[in-house]
């Protein structure tokens, strides 16, 4: 599984060897393009693959933050306004046949 989140205006993909592999893709359009059973779209900056999600925590206004198995430059918090949805997505969504 990768990480995605926007780096300026290409997107990073870091793997979880830490290698950083860049495409001219909006973060829109890679939504998209996923398996949204695997994968989740965090905020603006990031996407999250449900197998990089090591926890989650509630946060300041009953947003979320979530922390992945790889290290990220900055916090990835869920607003409380898709806090549902994405819980919901955690819970029920990983098919580990869906590899």
């Amino acid at each position: 599984e990768m990480l995605r989140s926007l780096v300026g205006s290409e997107m990073c993909i870091r793997d979880r060897d830490k290698k950083e592999h860049f495409v001219d893709l909006s973060l829109e359009k890679m939504a998209q393009e996923l398996n949204p059973r695997r994968f989740f779209r965090a905020n603006r900056q990031y996407i999250v693959a449900h197998s990089a999600i090591q926890s989650m925590s509630t946060w300041f206004g009953g947003k979320l933050t979530v922390t992945l198995a790889i290290e990220t430059p900055e916090k990835i918090v869920v607003s409380k306004a898709r806090n549902k949805e994405f819980k919901e997505w955690y819970q029920g969504a990983y098919d580990p046949d869906t590899k």
